[in-house]
């Protein structure tokens, strides 16, 4: 059994709640990043070609219904989402 006052509970609350913030930013900030592919930037929702330096749409690496499914570049550069809106 716990002998936690309400002061202790609050405390737990807000580390727990603080946590959470903390984590969910920095995963937020992996998607959020571009990439330089050689003088470009891709967007978020792109890859870096690396046969033309040019930026391409996750979608087309990361969705295994196209000919252009490659699951290792769709998660090393997409982070495993096709980023489909």
């Amino acid at each position: 059994m716990s002998h936690f006052n309400g002061r202790g509970t609050i405390t737990v609350k807000v580390l727990l709640t603080l946590l959470c913030s903390i984590i969910e930013f920095s995963e937020s900030k992996l998607v959020l990043e571009n990439k330089t592919c050689g003088e470009l930037e891709c967007s978020n929702h792109e890859y870096c070609s690396k046969m033309d330096h040019s930026c391409r749409p996750c979608q087309l690496a990361c969705d295994p219904q196209l000919n252009n499914y490659d699951q290792n570049l769709c998660e090393a550069q997409c982070q495993g989402k096709p980023h489909v809106f």
